[in-house]
């Protein structure tokens, strides 16, 4: 329940920014919830190998507190 509301609300946030900046248009509703549904699949995707990349780094500067 709590997906398809978060789904229902990107989509709704895809409409108003459709409506308020010039030059990006949603042909409809649906067109609205399925350009919710493929940014929130890239932004987990890419949030995903983001996290994965940037563990070493991570890693490396709790390595660097701890040797000070």
């Amino acid at each position: 329940m709590r997906l398809l509301l978060h789904w229902v609300l990107s989509a709704l946030a895809v409409w108003i920014v459709a409506h308020v900046v010039p030059g990006i248009s949603v042909s409809g509703p649906v067109a609205a919830l399925i350009a919710a549904a493929a940014i929130g699949l890239i932004n987990a995707t890419i949030g995903l190998i983001l996290k994965i990349l940037t563990f070493p780094l991570t890693l490396l500067g709790r390595a660097d507190e701890v040797i000070e």
